[in-house]
This record gives C-alpha cells, sequence and structure tokens, in this order.
C-alpha cells in the first residue's frame, strides 16, 4: 500500500488542479476572506482589553454613586465644618426616628443602638447623653463637657429643646422630643478635641475601593481570557492539530486519519478540502490496487493464452513440413487450425492495445450524422448466419426516424461485446435478445435485453468497470477479458452520453446519447 502511496504522488498534484479549477468561480471570494482569520485574531485582542475596561468602568460608576451616597457625601460634609459640627447633627437627627420607635421597656435593643450611635458620635469628637423622662439611658459625657456646654449655652443649656452651638472649637448639639407620653432629650459635646479617625475612616473606604476595583478588572480580564482561548483553542489549535497529525499519517501510509472539523470558516474550508483529497488519494490507491490485481490477472492469463495458439500453430506448421498432412483434406484442416489459432492471437493482442487505449483514456470516436436503426439493422443482417450458429434470436422495435452523430465503427464494437457477452454468460443454449431505439427528451436511447441469468444487484454498479467480471470463477481469457463493458461505457463517453444496467428478467443495457441540435431528421 505505501508504495501504491508513493506512486500517487503526481495525483495529488493533479487533484489539487482539479479543485483549482473546480472552485475558480469562488477563488476570488476565497482570497478576500482569508484575511478574516487575521482580523478575528486582532478583534479578540481588542477584547481582551475592551471588555474588561468596559465592565471596569461600568462597575466603577456604580460603586462610585453608592460609595458616594453612604460615604463621601457625609465625610465631604465633614470637611465642610471643622468640629464636624453638620455631620454629628444629620447624624443624630437620622437616629432620632428610630430610638423614637424602640419600645423604652426593651432595654437591649435601645442599648444596643444607643451605643452604635455612641461610637459614630465619638469617631466626630462628641461625647453624647441620652435621657428618657430625665433619667439617663446612655451617656459619656464629662465635667470637661458640662463646662463646655455651660460656656456655650449658658441658662439655655437646661431651657431649650433644639440648639446648636459652635465657638473656638468646641460644639454642642441638643436635641428634645416626645414620644410616647415620653420627653427624649439627646445631649452631644465637642470639648475640642481632635479625633483623626474620620481622615482613617475615608483611608479605608478609599483602600477598600481600590482593592475591589482592582480584583474585578483582575476577574474581568481573567474571565475573557479565559473564554477567549477557549474559544481560539477550539476552533484554531484543535482543527490544525489535527490536520499535521493527519498529514504525518498520510505520509506514513495511512490514508485512515480523520479531521473533526467542520464550519464555514477559511480553516473550514480548508478541512473539508484536505477531506476531499484524502478521500481522492483513497480511491486513487483503492483503483489501482484493483488495477494492478486484473492488469496481474490479465496478463497471467494472456500470457498462457499465447503459449496454447503458438504451440498449435507450430505444432501443425512442424506436421506440414513434416509432410504428415499426406492428404489435401488433412492438409485444408491443418491450415484452418492455423488460420483459427491466428485469430485467436489477434484477438489476445487486440485486447492488449485496447487496455493500453483505456489505461491512457485514448479511446476517440469520429462521430458522423446517421440513422440510428439503419446502423443496427445493417449489423445485425451481416452476422445473422453468425447470430443463428450460435441459437440467436433477436427481436427489434426500431424508431427509424431518429438521427444521431455516430462513429460506426467504435458503435459495431460495442454490438459485438454485447452479443458476445450474452453468448459467454448464458446458461441454456438458447438466447432471446430484443433491441430498442427510441427517443427519451433530448437522447436518442439503444436498449438491449437478453434472457440470460443478469447480474447481482450488488455487482450490478461494477460492470462498466475495467476487468471487472460478475463472475469471479471466469478467469480465463477466453472466457472474456474483463474489458468488454468497460469498452462500451468508454465509447458512450466518447459520444457524451452513458450507459445503464438493470436487472429485467435478465440484463438490460442502455446506451444513450444525445440527440444532435435541431433534433432528428
Amino acid at each position: 500500500m505505501q508504495s501504491l502511496l508513493r506512486k500517487n504522488n503526481h495525483l495529488l498534484k493533479n487533484f489539487t488542479s482539479k479543485i483549482s479549477e473546480k472552485h475558480t468561480s469562488g477563488l476570488y471570494r476565497d482570497m478576500i476572506s482569508c484575511d478574516s482569520l487575521k482580523k478575528k485574531l486582532i478583534f479578540c485582542n481588542i477584547l481582551m482589553i475592551g471588555i474588561p475596561l468596559f465592565i471596569t468602568i461600568f462597575i466603577s460608576m456604580g460603586a462610585m454613586y453608592f460609595f458616594y451616597r453612604s460615604y463621601l457625601d457625609p465625610v465631604e460634609n465633614l470637611f465642610q465644618d471643622k468640629n464636624e459640627l453638620v455631620y454629628a447633627q444629620s447624624l443624630l437627627y437620622t437616629s432620632q426616628d428610630k430610638l423614637s420607635n424602640i419600645d423604652p421597656s426593651n432595654r437591649n435593643s435601645l442599648q444596643k443602638n444607643l451605643q452604635s450611635l455612641g461610637r459614630s458620635m465619638e469617631d466626630l469628637g462628641y461625647h453624647m447623653r441620652y435621657t428618657i423622662n430625665m433619667a439617663p439611658q446612655y451617656d459619656t459625657i464629662t465635667e470637661e463637657d458640662i463646662r463646655v456646654a455651660r460656656y456655650l449655652l449658658g441658662n439655655r443649656l437646661h431651657t431649650g429643646q433644639h440648639l446648636t452651638a459652635s465657638r473656638a472649637g468646641r460644639s454642642i448639639i441638643k436635641l428634645t422630643w416626645n414620644s410616647s407620653h415620653s420627653v427624649i432629650t439627646i445631649l452631644a459635646v465637642n470639648s475640642g478635641q481632635q479625633r483623626p479617625h474620620a481622615m482613617i475612616s475615608l483611608k479605608h473606604y478609599f483602600i477598600a475601593f481600590m482593592v475591589v476595583l482592582f480584583l474585578l478588572v483582575f476577574g474581568s480580564i481573567a474571565m475573557v481570557n479565559t473564554w477567549l482561548y477557549r474559544k481560539v483553542h477550539k476552533n484554531l489549535l484543535v482543527p490544525m492539530v489535527q490536520l499535521s497529525l493527519a498529514t504525518k499519517a498520510i505520509r506514513e501510509g495511512d490514508l485512515s486519519a480523520t479531521v473533526d472539523y467542520h464550519n464555514t470558516d477559511e480553516l473550514g474550508m480548508v478541512c473539508d478540502n484536505f477531506r476531499a483529497m484524502q478521500q481522492y488519494l483513497r480511491n486513487s490507491v483503492e483503483e489501482r490496487v484493483r488495477n494492478e490485481e486484473n492488469r496481474r490477472e490479465l496478463f497471467s492469463g494472456i500470457s498462457h493464452d499465447l503459449r496454447t495458439p503458438l504451440t498449435s500453430i507450430r505444432g501443425y506448421t512442424e506436421a506440414l513440413l513434416a509432410g504428415i498432412a499426406s492428404s489435401p483434406e488433412k492438409q485444408k484442416r491443418y491450415l484452418n487450425a492455423i488460420a483459427s489459432r491466428s485469430k485467436d492471437l489477434e484477438r489476445l493482442i487486440n485486447d492488449l492495445s485496447l487496455y493500453n487505449r483505456l489505461a491512457a483514456h485514448q479511446l476517440i470516436c469520429h462521430p458522423e450524422k446517421v440513422n440510428f436503426g439503419s446502423v443496427v439493422r445493417q449489423y445485425a443482417e451481416e452476422e445473422m448466419e453468425y447470430l443463428s450458429s450460435k441459437n440467436m434470436t433477436v427481436h427489434f422495435d426500431i424508431d427509424d426516424t431518429l438521427d444521431v452523430m455516430l462513429d460506426e465503427k467504435e458503435f459495431r464494437r460495442v454490438l459485438f461485446n454485447l452479443f458476445t457477452n450474452t453468448i459467454k454468460y448464458r446458461e441454456k443454449d438458447t438466447s432471446q435478445v430484443s433491441v430498442s431505439i427510441h427517443k427519451e427528451g433530448e437522447e436518442a436511447v439503444f436498449s438491449y435485453h437478453d434472457d440470460g441469468p443478469g447480474v447481482v444487484p450488488e455487482k450490478l454498479p461494477h460492470i462498466f468497470e475495467a476487468f471487472y467480471r460478475a463472475d469471479a470463477s471466469r478467469t480465463k481469457t477466453s472466457e472474456g477479458s474483463g474489458l468488454g463493458l468497460a469498452v462500451v461505457a468508454e465509447i458512450a463517453n466518447a459520444h457524451n452520453g452513458r450507459v445503464e444496467a438493470r436487472n429485467e428478467n435478465g440484463l438490460t443495457i442502455r446506451f444513450c446519447i444525445p440527440l444532435p441540435k435541431g433534433g432528428s431528421q
């Protein structure tokens, strides 16, 4: 097999030229689209940058909006007031409703919320006292804070309900309201203490934001790159590896390697053409192996059959020279035998010549305009004596109005091969043959039907192949070289026609050729 594959190197070049001719109409389009693979790779690189940036910008805008509302806005207010007075006041007003809705009897919940508010106020530099009906519930106010409060408010510290004051770096906030028949008071005092915690919190927010932003960017790039890599790996790397392995396998003589990539892009076209080339080479190797076997079989049979007539001719010739054939009748019989063996040699030589012509596709016809029916009737009349001697009866159903472009000499070979096949392969001593000529569409159809055994269905598509014999037991050239119906098919092709074979209570061969332009005369 490998030696035959090496012999088929030129077939690959022929196949390439055939593919080129077959796709000439689409060649320019394919050349235009060949850059799209490069464009896809460029597009992938753009996506690797663009998509993460888009995701990052989108998420960052949302994050900035969220952080601004939750943190940056109050921080901005914090820096607009030296003692964080505005923010502290806003924080207390915000907590007012929440604390009012807590049942005073639920001390755990009240203390938990007061402690949370107290810590927030301490972060701003304030100490806080929370009372219900003058009874302290939460108190971090110091004596210094009381002195600052009296300094800022004087007697209004005890009479005012909603007070805010700031002086010399000190500030005070007092809120009083009624809730569920109770009087609630919050007093917050900043004694001028500097608390750097606000700036520290701002740094924490900024660091947290940058960490989240980095994780988002990194995660987006990682996900996009992973997705793109899988796409490229599936649609580019995998088929390229398959092509490389399949090419190496073909170089080593293995034509069974598969390339399992089917797509409409350029790589898909390459894989389709590769599979077509692979199938073409496989068919070529199989055909060459089959032809080699048939040729060896033919030449072996011809070599054997050449010896038989040559031996007979030599024996009869030596007998005549030696004077063994003394009577004129005996001499005539020897000479007839020599003539018969000479015809056998001529037939064998013609078979060899015909094989060479078929192998080189040099079977050329010279058609002329003739009456199709007249050609068939004339041949039958000339061979009537021979056909009768073979107990063959021929029935005609011919449309004598059909004129065709036909090489009469080559078509007589068709008739000879068909009648000869009927005689060789029949299973009884007599044969009934039906010959018809009629028009079907734009074709003239010559139909030949005999009452022989026919051909088994699985072998029927192969009977027009050179050297093929439906009966494998027939191996001698005297029983047929296997070229008869192959010649019929080649002659049909030379007339731009075709042949068909059917099993219809015997074998039917249809020889179809196109009618001349303008129809039959």
